[in-house]
């Protein structure tokens, strides 16, 4: 459960890499990272975050409940997108 001061994609996003890293589990990571690492706040950053995590959603290779995370978190990054 997120915490309340916690951002609603950069929380559970944080978690989803540090259990991908945790298994070395490289294809989530190889998709996620350069546009989570290049995210300064902006617009085209959040667009291309949000284009990863759908890529990465349309793999479907992720665990049941980490897939059902990611469709969270790809719901509250398209708030940020389509503000």
């Amino acid at each position: 459960m997120p915490d309340k001061g916690e951002h609603p994609v950069n929380g559970p996003l944080s978690r989803l890499v540090d259990a991908w890293c945790e298994r070395r589990d490289l294809h989530p990571l190889a998709r996620v990272l350069p546009a989570y690492i290049w995210n300064f706040g902006l617009t085209d950053g959040w667009g291309e975050l949000l284009l990863a995590l759908q890529t990465l959603r349309a793999d479907r290779r992720l665990p049941d409940e980490e897939q059902q995370i990611l469709e969270r978190i790809i719901v509250e990054a398209e708030r940020i997108v389509y503000r």
